[in-house]
């Protein structure tokens, strides 16, 4: 008899509000703000509003495509580069690494 899995794909997907993280989400909604109150200082006040609802439309879009593309997007986009985090070969080890064990440490 075949067990049913137990591993839930829809659990494993973000979070997501209108298909955006909400982090990023936040952000979709800070920038055309800052248009909107740039153009408003700029006294183009007939051009704030709809310049600012085309710039959330179009961050909008881009992250929702990204968001589609790869659902860990987010984490990427926030996850601080190391250059000490990329190395050429990757091993799984349990215990004791290889340099470890070749230069006689114990540990």
């Amino acid at each position: 008899m075949k067990t049913s899995s137990a591993i839930y794909t829809a659990i494993q997907r973000p979070f997501t509000m209108f298909g955006v993280p909400p982090l990023l989400f936040g952000i979709a909604s800070v920038l055309p703000l800052m248009v909107f109150g740039g153009l408003v200082a700029v006294d183009l006040i007939s051009l704030a509003l709809i310049a600012a609802l085309a710039t959330f439309i179009g961050i909008w879009i881009f992250l929702f495509r990204r968001t589609r593309a790869d659902c860990h997007f987010a984490s990427r986009v926030f996850v601080t580069p190391r250059f000490w985090g990329s190395r050429r070969c990757r091993y799984m080890i349990a215990g004791q690494s290889k340099t470890s064990r070749a230069n006689g440490r114990n540990g």
